[in-house]
C-alpha cells in the first residue's frame, strides 16, 4: 500500500487544534464595549489580507462590485440596533465570498447582560401540540426533535409578534426545562427566520427552512418530527448523533454517518471495524451521509479499503502563508510535527503573502480490491458539503460506487478553516487558509457534486431508503 501524507491532511488535523484551543478563550466584555463598525473594519481587512479565497471573488466578481456591496453593509451596520443585528449584517457580508466556510460568530461571554440569560416561560404542553395539529394542517405545529431537545412548535396565541413559538418538552442538556422558549419563529413578506437560543442561553438568529413533511432546518440544526416517518430504518436513522450499523438483509448492509468531524473518527473507526465481517459478507452497502455537513478527510479514511477499486488520484491545495496564518500555524505544531514539516515551514517563511504548494496531485494506491461490497450506495443530500464532497470526489473513481440523492452544498474549493478572535473580544472570525489546486472548471463551491441518480422532489427524505432498496433490487 502507497501511503503519502498529504499538506490538506495536516492541515485539517493542525486546524482543528487551533479551533479547539481559541473557542476556549474567554473574553471579559460587555456588549456595549462592542463597536459594530469597527470590528467590521477589522474583519474586512483581516479577511483581505488573509483569506485564501479572496483574491478569486475579487478576479470574478471585480473591485467595484465589492466596494459597492461593501458601502451597502457599512449603511446597514451604521443602523443596526443591536449586537446579533450586528452578528447578522457581519455574516451577511461573507456571502459575496461563498456560502460556507466563513462565519462571524458573537464570543459567547459577550450576552446582553455580560452573563446567562433567564429562558422565557410558557405555558403550552403537548396537550397544545395535538389540539394545534387536529385543527390546522400547519406542518411546523408539531413535536420536534434534534438531540438534546425534543421541543413543541404551536402557532403563538400568546405573542403577537411571532408566528410559532418552539417550547421544551424534554431537554438533555443542563439549563433547560420543561416549558423553557428554545425558539421563535417569524414571519416576513412570505419569508421564516427564527430566533434560536443556544445551550447557553445566548440567541442566534437562523433561516428556517421545511424540507418536508418530517424535516425541519434551523439554519444548519436539522430536527426531526418522528411520528411521521414510517419506515423503521429511517426512523432509527433519523436522529442520531454517532455512526451507526444496520444489516438490512442477506444481501444489504447499512452504515449511517451523520458526521465526519475529527472527534467522531474513533467512532466510525470502532464501528467500522466491528461489522467489518459483515460488510464485507454482504453484496451491497450503503453508506448514508444524509446532514453530514463534513469535518475532518482523516474520518473517512476507513472507508477507503472497502469502496476501493483502482488507484485514486486527489489533487491538492496551496496555502497562503501571512504572517497571521502562520502563527496560527506554527503554535499548534508539536515537535515531531514541526520535524515533519520543516521544509515546508521554512518555504512559508520565505514567500511571505504568496501562495504555496507543497503536494499538487498525491495518489493512493492498495494492495488488493475487495470482493464484497460488490455495489456501494452512497447517500447524500444539499447539506453534505466539505469533507463529505472530498471523500465523493474519491468514491467517484471506484468502480464499485454510485451516488444517490441531491446535489451537495458545495464547499471545498477554499477550505482549511481557522478562526481569530477580535482585538476587542466580541466576534470571532472563521475563515480559510488553502485553496485548491483544481482548475476552475472542476471546482464545486457554491456548486456542489451531482449524484449519479438524483432523487426528485417528490419522494420526502423519510422514503429515500425505501426507494433506493427498490433500486439495488433491481
Amino acid at each position: 500500500m502507497k501511503k503519502t501524507l498529504p499538506l490538506s491532511l495536516l492541515l485539517i488535523v493542525l486546524f482543528s487544534c487551533v479551533n479547539t484551543k481559541v473557542e476556549t478563550e474567554q473574553a471579559q466584555m460587555d456588549v456595549e464595549d462592542c463597536n459594530c463598525l469597527e470590528n467590521y473594519h477589522w474583519i474586512k481587512e483581516t479577511f483581505e489580507n488573509n483569506d485564501a479565497g479572496f483574491e478569486w471573488v475579487i478576479q470574478k466578481k471585480g473591485m467595484e462590485a465589492y466596494q459597492k456591496f461593501c458601502d451597502s453593509i457599512e449603511a446597514e451596520i451604521k443602523n443596526a440596533d443591536d449586537i446579533h443585528r450586528c452578528e447578522e449584517i457581519l455574516n451577511d457580508w461573507g456571502k459575496f465570498f461563498r456560502k460556507g466556510h466563513f462565519y462571524v460568530a458573537l464570543n459567547s461571554s459577550s450576552s446582553e447582560d455580560g452573563g446567562s440569560v433567564e429562558a422565557e416561560k410558557v405555558s403550552y404542553s403537548v396537550e397544545t401540540v395535538e389540539a394545534q395539529v387536529e385543527q390546522t394542517d400547519d406542518e411546523i405545529v408539531g413535536i420536534w426533535e434534534s438531540s438534546p431537545y425534543k421541543i413543541g412548535i404551536v402557532l403563538d396565541t400568546i405573542n403577537p409578534k411571532r408566528k410559532y413559538v418552539g417550547f421544551i418538552i424534554e431537554s438533555g442538556a443542563p439549563g433547560w426545562t420543561k416549558g423553557d422558549v428554545k425558539l421563535e419563529i417569524f414571519e416576513q413578506d412570505n419569508k421564516l427566520s427564527s430566533n434560536y437560543y443556544m445551550r447557553d442561553h445566548s440567541m442566534e438568529k437562523r433561516d428556517v427552512t421545511l424540507r418536508n413533511e418530517t424535516e425541519l432546518m434551523l439554519g444548519s440544526m436539522r430536527f426531526i418530527n418522528h411520528s411521521k416517518i414510517e419506515n423503521e430504518i429511517e426512523r432509527k436513522m433519523s436522529d442520531i448523533s454517532e455512526p451507526f450499523f444496520y444489516e438490512l438483509s442477506d444481501y444489504t448492509t447499512i452504515l449511517k454517518i451523520p458526521s465526519f468531524n475529527l472527534d467522531q473518527k474513533p467512532l466510525i473507526d470502532k464501528k467500522i471495524e466491528q461489522n467489518k465481517e459483515k460488510i464485507l459478507s454482504h453484496k451491497n452497502l450503503i453508506i448514508d451521509l444524509r446532514n453530514n455537513g463534513g469535518g475532518g478527510d482523516n474520518s473517512w479514511k476507513e472507508l477507503i479499503p472497502i469502496i476501493y477499486t483502482n488507484p485514486i488520484k486527489t489533487v491538492g491545495v496551496e496555502y497562503l502563508s501571512t504572517g497571521l496564518n502562520r502563527e496560527y500555524l506554527l503554535q499548534n505544531l508539536s515537535f515531531i510535527q514541526r520535524i515533519v514539516l520543516r521544509g515546508f515551514i521554512k518555504k512559508l517563511k520565505s514567500n511571505d503573502g504568496q501562495f504555496v504548494v507543497r503536494d499538487s496531485v498525491y495518489t493512493t494506491e492498495l494492495d488488493e480490491v475487495l470482493p464484497n461490497p460488490q455495489n456501494i450506495v452512497v447517500v447524500v443530500d444539499d447539506v453534505c458539503g466539505s469533507s463529505v464532497e472530498q471523500f465523493l470526489l474519491a468514491a467517484k473513481q471506484s468502480e464499485k460506487v454510485r451516488i444517490y440523492g441531491k446535489q451537495t452544498y458545495g464547499a471545498l474549493d477554499v477550505s482549511n478553516v481557522t478562526s481569530v478572535l477580535s482585538p476587542d473580544g466580541c466576534f470571532r472570525l472563521g475563515y480559510c487558509t488553502t485553496r485548491t489546486l483544481r482548475p476552475e472548471k472542476d471546482r464545486i463551491d457554491d456548486i456542489g457534486i451531482k449524484p449519479d441518480v438524483e432523487i426528485n422532489d417528490s419522494i420526502p427524505g423519510h422514503k429515500w431508503m425505501e426507494f433506493i432498496l427498490k433500486e439495488i433490487d433491481n
